[in-house]
């Protein structure tokens, strides 16, 4: 065997290592019990709770007859970190393989898949924006005249517009949370809010970015964490916490008694 190939093979040998981790550890789940005890306990020198239990996700994702040999396990861990239809799943994989039957060496890569499957949704996303917007901006503001409201609705929808061709020429797509944040800071510069609420929308950004993190981006930015910012901020964020719940306990009660939204102004 040439050296080269045996490093090929050497990765194949890798790759196929991540799907034996994760079948095992799904295999368990319902066996033996607490097995994060397992894994933390002393006799243990194996890959950790999360590497275990993220390469089980992707697993239990992918049965063995949808895995594609062709493609690398990590093809398969973005697929499997999205919610997408099992049908858009496949003919992403399809997608990711198709150089390969046409004579190339390579598959598209994970950053391609990435970038392919933002602008899929994206897509479906700006389609629901657009159905939408009437809606939003009304909610804003009741006193817009329809007029002045369908031309806030064209200037936005413009705007989003050129937003995703720049970032398709820059070949860094926007994430669908990425866009659906453009758009209400769109609407936001558009029709006036003062106060609190500016301040409510910008703290809810960054949440949102927070929600599409996958479990292993959590792990490592808890493992990054400073121990002394830690130590200093954990009451405050225990706090924090508690005030919101009591925040989001008096949203759920003025959206359950369908309540309008807040008064505001156009801006001049």
């Amino acid at each position: 065997m040439q050296w080269h190939e045996l490093g090929i093979a050497l990765c194949r040998l890798d790759e196929a290592k991540q799907w034996w981790l994760g079948d095992w550890w799904a295999f368990g789940e319902h066996k033996y019990g607490d097995r994060k005890a397992i894994l933390e306990s002393d006799d243990w020198t194996g890959p950790s709770f999360g590497t275990c239990a993220n390469a089980a996700s992707v697993c239990r994702a992918f049965e063995t007859s949808r895995r594609r040999e062709l493609l690398s396990f990590s093809h398969h861990q973005i697929l499997a970190s999205r919610r997408l239809k099992p049908e858009l799943v496949d003919e992403l994989l399809d997608w990711c393989e198709a150089p390969l039957k046409n004579g190339e060496k390579r598959p598209r890569s994970v950053r391609e898949l990435t970038l392919q499957i933002n602008r899929r949704l994206n897509r479906d996303v700006f389609e629901q924006i657009v159905r939408d917007l009437d809606k939003k901006i009304l909610q804003r503001c009741k006193e817009l005249s329809k007029a002045k409201a369908n031309e806030f609705k064209g200037e936005i929808i413009k705007r989003l517009s050129n937003l995703l061709h720049d970032s398709q020429r820059a070949g860094d797509e926007l994430r669908p949370v990425d866009l659906e944040m453009a758009v209400e800071k769109m609407i936001n510069n558009t029709l006036g809010v003062a106060g609190d609420l500016v301040n409510l929308y910008e703290f809810i950004n960054p949440i949102r970015h927070w929600r599409a993190r996958s479990a292993k981006q959590l792990e490592e930015i808890v493992a990054a964490v400073p121990i002394q910012l830690a130590a200093d901020d954990l009451l405050a964020c225990r706090l924090v916490i508690g005030e919101l719940q009591v925040f989001i306990t008096k949203l759920e009660a003025r959206i359950n008694d369908g309540a309008d939204s807040p008064h505001l102004h156009v801006v001049s």
